[in-house]
């Protein structure tokens, strides 16, 4: 049984992990810009966000997958979505879409975005789920381990009947 909750002190070390292994899994693909990224923290503009919640996925105490959703002025913003290697294609992921979904419908809140790395093949998971691509840029934080440009592909769901019927197919 999977539960989503709210991260605690207590889940560091598991959600540290399984980020680690995410973390591991993409950067095969592409890597941070040092000089960029190290100026954002620099300037205080990397991790501030309003309204955020960090989220995991529970399996008897377990972390099995986490996510942070960001109330933005227009939206909720999903960052960091990360799934264990032992957990994926069990309908997780889409667990903790619905769980946007349902949070964002109850704040008032019309669509969900997220931001993903167009060379790791994310953006066909999340249009599977009915996202679609509002804007894709070279990125000025990331290149491929080869130093070569990689792209930022912003995808948006609305959130309609259509949608939530979209999320939930596969569960």
């Amino acid at each position: 049984m999977y539960k989503i909750r709210q991260a605690v002190a207590s889940d560091c070390s598991g959600q540290s992990q399984l980020l680690l292994e995410a973390t591991e899994d993409i950067r095969r693909i592409y890597c941070p810009v040092p000089d960029v990224n190290s100026s954002l923290e620099k300037k205080g503009q990397k991790g501030k966000a309003k309204n955020n919640d960090w989220l995991v996925v529970d399996s008897a105490g377990s972390i099995l997958g986490s996510f942070e959703m960001v109330c933005e002025t227009d939206g909720l913003l999903l960052r960091t979505v990360a799934v264990a290697r032992i957990a994926r294609r069990r309908g997780i992921f889409r667990m903790m879409l619905s769980f946007a979904r349902e949070t964002a419908m109850a704040e008032g809140i019309g669509l969900i975005r997220v931001v993903t790395i167009q060379e790791t093949g994310n953006p066909v998971i999340f249009q599977r789920c009915g996202f679609v691509v509002t804007d894709i840029v070279s990125s000025k934080r990331f290149v491929s381990v080869e130093g070569l440009p990689v792209y930022e592909v912003t995808m948006e769901l609305g959130l309609s009947a259509d949608a939530a019927d979209s999320i939930s197919e596969d569960m």
